[in-house]
């Protein structure tokens, strides 16, 4: 497909597209390079400020690596063995996707926060969620839904004719896993961990709702770029953020790239799952089921706190959701999901293009399409917060932060959707390529009747997990949002540095239903019924 011009001209001007707003917006960053001020507040975010960076850099590699083996677990059980309850257990893990990412300090707060739920039983603060302890157990939850499914990608690649064969010829499931999984699994497993490190570096939405004295870079730029009106010592933090993304992504393609890091083979043997039998099997499930479980509990906690208020001890409310009606928070959800659906086709438009123009030819990681969405998102909203900022650009608040924020989300949601298309096209290669032999025909030819109406689901789930993300998304958000422009993942976490708990419970409810029912739109414009 490539070497039809038409095709090389459309994948031209969708990249230049996306490249022109990326660096309009990216120019403050950047820019702290060149300026003597810039590199001035660089030197200083590096040397008076090293004390935050070792504190993000450590928070993060906890992250990674707590987060990175309970998803490796998980997608492990997951993919290898048969039990009841298994289907269950891959949507209790995915359950975290339907709320903001703040919801898991949220859930942390009301069960044990100073007026949590073990404090109004007992009388007393059993354990403290504030600090490190408490962030790195919100972020771990954040994160492993997307460890899980990044891995379990990875499992989906094996090659099942040799574990078969391996199993059949006595081989224990130890020595399976040491020769054979582990060799093929290992780059995606190191990628898994650099993506969980760059995206707690990044994370805003946890530390300004558990982190109180443990402050990370995020936190930092906001109070910089928000509470002190410095832009210039903003844009060096968000320069010393972006470098560790960048540094990542680095990592992570020299290890793609490397001679042991071949392209993952294509089977068409389907995985032989059998019921775990050895004590450690079933121990390994009964950990997926507690992780699970502690990720789906999330969402009954903040429908419950939604009616339950805490603060003077346990009592019945509704006023969350009256407030909802008649205050800000109703506009914080119109503006929300207006922002969410613009940056939606924005991001499907170009995404589609720059898959269908791509060939047959194998995109980039799961992995390194989510770092780029990550790194990319609190420097470009700190571009879109400069440029509201100018002489004569804020007459107009609401429509211009608007079109601000939806910008920046679209721009952030491109690599996700190339991501979610990439890895369906990816396992429709091989078998495309085997029919157009048979038939004669070049692979390009075979886009209309084969490649098109397979990707029609994807489309689907592509553009229900992009307005999703951009429903929920806090950094894009929080630099930006205000009285006449609110919305609602960055409300959630204003209610909650608030101690608003049962407000905040309510949005996070709001916001659950919302996806919900827009995702199930979605499906049913798309013929799911009657694929059902």
């Amino acid at each position: 497909m490539t070497a039809d011009p038409l095709a090389r001209a459309l994948r031209a001007m969708t990249w230049l597209c996306l490249a022109v707003p990326i660096a309009i917006l990216l120019r403050p960053t950047l820019a702290t390079i060149v300026s003597t001020a810039g590199r001035t507040a660089l030197a200083g975010v590096l040397i008076h400020r090293f004390p935050v960076v070792a504190a993000t850099l450590g928070l993060a590699t906890a992250v990674g690596v707590v987060g990175t083996a309970a998803g490796a677990m998980m997608a492990a059980v997951h993919h290898a063995y048969r039990f009841t309850g298994r289907g269950f257990l891959h949507w209790m893990t995915l359950a975290p996707v339907l709320l903001p990412p703040v919801t898991a300090s949220t859930t942390l707060l009301q069960i044990w926060g100073n007026n949590g739920v073990v404090a109004q039983l007992t009388g007393g603060d059993w354990v403290s969620v504030y600090g490190f302890t408490g962030l790195a157990l919100a972020d771990i939850l954040a994160m492993v839904p997307m460890a899980y499914l990044a891995v379990l990608s990875g499992l989906r690649t094996l090659d099942e004719g040799l574990i078969d064969q391996a199993r059949d010829l006595g081989l224990p499931t130890r020595k399976i896993l040491r020769v054979i999984v582990l060799p093929h699994l290992w780059p995606e497993l190191a990628a898994v961990f650099l993506l969980l490190v760059a995206n707690t570096a990044v994370d805003v939405a946890n530390p300004l709702a558990l982190g109180g004295s443990y402050q990370v870079l995020a936190t930092r730029l906001r109070e910089a770029a928000i509470g002190e009106g410095d832009a210039v010592g903003a844009a060096a933090t968000s320069a010393v953020m972006l470098a560790i993304c960048v540094l990542a992504w680095l990592v992570m393609t020299a290890i793609s790239s490397r001679p042991g890091s071949a392209a993952p083979q294509q089977s068409s043997i389907r995985t032989r799952r059998r019921p775990p039998s050895s004590v450690w099997q079933r121990v390994m499930v009964g950990l997926a089921w507690f992780v699970a479980g502690a990720n789906a509990l999330s969402l009954p906690v903040v429908m419950l706190g939604s009616v339950i208020d805490t603060t003077s001890g346990l009592s019945w409310t509704a006023s969350g959701y009256r407030e909802l009606l008649a205050g800000q928070n109703g506009l914080a959800l119109a503006d929300s999901v207006i922002v969410a659906a613009g940056a939606t086709v924005m991001a499907m438009v170009a995404g589609s293009a720059i898959v269908s123009t791509g060939g047959l030819r194998r995109g980039g990681s799961v992995s390194t399409n989510l770092l780029a969405s990550s790194a990319l998102t609190l420097p470009l909203a700190l571009g879109a917060l400069e440029i509201w900022r100018r002489t004569g650009t804020s007459g107009n608040s609401t429509s211009t932060i608007l079109v601000l924020v939806m910008t920046v989300q679209g721009l952030v949601l491109v690599p996700v959707v190339v991501a979610f298309l990439r890895a369906r096209t990816d396992a429709m290669t091989l078998p495309i390529r085997q029919s157009a032999a048979g038939l004669g025909m070049a692979p390009a030819r075979m886009l209309r009747p084969l490649i098109i109406p397979q990707l029609r689901p994807a489309l689907t789930a592509a553009t229900a997990l992009a307005f999703v993300m951009g429903l929920t998304s806090v950094p894009s958000v929080i630099l930006l949002t205000g009285a006449d422009t609110p919305f609602i993942a960055a409300q959630i976490v204003t209610e909650v540095e608030a101690g608003r708990l049962t407000e905040a419970c309510t949005l996070s409810t709001v916001t659950a239903i919302t996806v919900a029912l827009v995702a199930w739109g979605i499906w049913l414009s798309a013929g799911g019924r009657r694929r059902a």
